[in-house]
């Protein structure tokens, strides 16, 4: 396809994207930055734990009105979905968000760019998407996945405008209404009894509603004025850029959703583990992903913090690269402080939770599991952040690579062994293999990272956290709450003693304090 030129002649030289070793538009970097990332990290956290807690009760809704079974098929066909995707992106969504951070007066000119580019890319993975769903007998989820994969993909590039602008207020105002208007859509197609396909087309309705809110809000603000752009002068740079991180991408969405395939097709072989279903490998997917909904909903902490510093360190690293060791090992320093009681909770109280949210009786272990995974998945989001954020593509590839081959060998090889041992338990084996992965990711990374003059030192950065974490634990271990009033309750009051020993023991330190502070006041 032809660029479309520039109306003044050739893109100047400042409008391509930087590169390794090329000179960033001054600027970008405003005074502030710092306490404005921790006040924009405050407002996003609060945001998205509220949407979450929103998203989980809609997946509750929905495996209530499907069962286990019926809810495997589904997410299974959102999995695939998920790996497909990495073809109408390929990491161009990243790297869309690092260069316009340090380049914010041309994110109109790359969006439109983006927008161009990613149509012949959605349309060959739409293809690869039907035949997939065809093959493992989903086809009658074939339409909607291919909307969601649409709808998705779309709301983050434009999403993804707000966090390179530093503007996270218009994506903490979406945040809630987009989850309440799923909630709705939900409840609906429970009621109504609509089926499998419909719960799909809930999320991608939801998702284009976010997306038709950023494009207004873009406009509206003057960051973006859609116009059709496929400048080849501007493309071709990327597409180079972009093949570590496409590579990077492949590899991370393959680690996070290979599990499901794998025990979809080494799935129980006994009706014993789910009568009610032809297909019953689909009954372990549901369980599984029962399990994982509460566990992902805690994901989305790291994951928003990491989405509003990640600019910050692109600038850092170009700008003023002294303080990004700062940076980062404070970010490690946070994540710690907010994975480990997460995870010594879901740990200790995982047969509480699965009660409360009214989850099938086998994702308790599931969740447990899972649980030891959690504080190890906060932490990655540091050396993730950073080496991305220090051009370290190939880098993070190779980690990402890594996490990939051993998740994938771990389900292959066990899966099958213990499912003949005792029939219905692969599921735990996914589990299981997800917490091995991230602990042995976590290792390599930090590695890594140090070897790119990023240094964290782990036992001093985190030695008083974890006494507040285990005095937490103990105290839920003593209290043991029965029922789902008493569960909330003392998860509250843990919370609070938690809380209580990390300002005894002085966790933050004078400047940290400070800054909290002030982006409180502010926020």
């Amino acid at each position: 396809m032809p660029a479309f030129e520039d109306p003044e002649g050739s893109p100047p030289p400042e409008t391509v994207p930087p590169g390794d070793g090329q000179p960033v538009a001054p600027g970008a970097l405003r005074a502030g930055s710092g306490l404005r990332g921790v006040r924009n990290s405050l407002m996003m956290l609060v945001a998205q734990l509220s949407s979450r807690v929103l998203a989980l009760g809609s997946v509750i809704v929905i495996i209530h009105s499907l069962g286990s079974g019926d809810f495997g098929q589904m997410q299974t066909a959102i999995t695939y979905g998920a790996i497909v995707s990495v073809i109408a992106d390929l990491g161009l969504s990243t790297l869309y968000l690092r260069e316009g951070a340090r380049r914010p007066e041309l994110v109109g000119r790359y969006l439109d760019n983006m927008l161009s580019l990613r149509i012949p890319l959605l349309a060959l993975a739409i293809l690869v998407l039907t035949g997939v769903l065809w093959l493992v007998g989903l086809h009658s989820l074939v339409i909607a996945s291919a909307a969601l994969l649409v709808g998705s993909g779309l709301q983050l590039l434009l999403r993804n405008s707000f966090y390179a602008l530093q503007r996270v207020k218009f994506v903490a105002l979406e945040i809630i209404p987009e989850a309440l208007l799923l909630l709705g859509l939900v409840v609906i197609g429970a009621v109504k009894d609509l089926g499998t396909a419909y719960f799909i087309w809930a999320y991608t309705f939801s998702y284009l509603a976010a997306a038709a809110y950023f494009a207004v809000a873009l406009v509206a603000t003057g960051a973006w004025r859609p116009t059709w752009r496929f400048e080849m002068g501007l493309i071709r740079p990327w597409m180079v850029m972009t093949v570590p991180l496409a590579i990077s991408y492949v590899f991370t969405t393959v680690y996070w959703q290979i599990d499901v395939p794998i025990l979809q097709h080494f799935g129980p072989s006994t009706p014993t583990a789910c009568p009610t279903l032809t297909s019953l490998s689909y009954c372990e997917v549901g369980w599984y992903q029962a399990a994982y909904k509460p566990f992902q909903a805690l994901l989305v902490i790291p994951f928003a913090l990491r989405t509003v510093v990640f600019p910050l360190f692109a600038v850092y690293h170009r700008e003023a690269p002294e303080r990004l060791v700062i940076a980062v090992q404070k970010f490690f320093k946070a994540l710690v402080a907010l994975g480990l009681p997460a995870s010594i909770g879901v740990i200790v109280l995982a047969d509480q939770y699965t009660s409360l949210f009214t989850l099938p009786a086998q994702a308790s272990p599931a969740l447990r599991l899972l649980g030891v995974t959690i504080v190890f998945m906060f932490v990655a989001n540091s050396y993730a952040t950073a080496l991305l954020a220090m051009d370290r593509q190939r880098t993070f590839a190779w980690i990402v690579g890594s996490g990939m081959v051993i998740n994938a060998v771990l389900n292959a090889v066990l899966i099958p062994v213990f499912e003949r041992l005792s029939p219905g338990s692969g599921y735990l084996v996914t589990s299981a293999s997800t917490a091995v992965t991230e602990m042995a990711l976590v290792v390599i990374g930090l590695i890594a990272l140090r070897r790119f003059g990023v240094s964290i030192p782990v036992l001093r950065l985190t030695w008083r956290i974890v006494p507040a974490a285990v005095l937490m634990g103990g105290f839920l271990l003593v209290v043991h709450p029965e029922g789902r009033v008493a569960t909330v309750g003392f998860t509250l009051v843990a919370g609070a003693i938690y809380l209580l020993a990390l300002w005894v023991l002085r966790v933050a330190d004078s400047e940290e304090r400070q800054i909290i502070r002030r982006a409180l006041r502010r926020a």
